[in-house]
């Protein structure tokens, strides 16, 4: 795995989850990810959309990005049902980061 690559598509999610939150926090008020105790068991596990195996939501993105980074057929995204034509891990890094976020808080 790269790892250049995927910090960049973490710093990418951040970003895009930072404005995202920011828009969204100047409307209404919102609890902090540190105001929630989750447990293990709580963090769910999508399949993957060519191989339907299941991972975490970290686990899935290591996966796409080792085993299906070529994939150019149309799927559904495993988390919101959107139709994506290429480049899932981009989507799922885009659109979810915010479960990347919570997924490495909790491993820690």
């Amino acid at each position: 795995m790269d790892s250049d690559f995927w910090t960049s598509r973490i710093a990418a999610a951040k970003r895009q989850y930072t404005l995202q939150h920011h828009l969204h926090s100047s409307h209404m008020d919102r609890l902090g990810i540190d105001d929630f105790e989750v447990e293990e068991e709580v963090r769910p596990d999508f399949p993957c959309p060519y191989c339907y195996e299941d991972f975490d939501i970290s686990s899935l993105c290591s996966h796409l990005e080792d085993e299906h980074s070529c994939e150019s057929k149309v799927t559904l995204c495993p988390i919101c049902s959107v139709k994506v034509s290429r480049d899932m891990l981009n989507h799922i890094t885009l659109q979810h980061g915010h479960l990347l976020k919570i997924s490495l808080i909790m491993e820690i």
